[in-house]
């Protein structure tokens, strides 16, 4: 008997978690995040082992 109820409860777990899949597009972000993709890096600078 606890055989079967515990096979009836893994298989109704199973199944509610299969159905909680939730199919979702691709999401673009707003256009404002998308332009900082485009922005240009600020310059930097090098210093080589000596410090200059």
């Amino acid at each position: 008997m606890n055989r079967i109820i515990t096979c009836l409860t893994g298989m109704l777990l199973f199944i509610s978690l299969s159905h909680a899949q939730v199919n979702l597009d691709y999401q673009k972000p707003p256009k404002e995040i998308l332009d900082l993709i485009d922005v240009p890096l600020a310059p930097s600078t090098i210093i080589d082992s000596e410090g200059k």
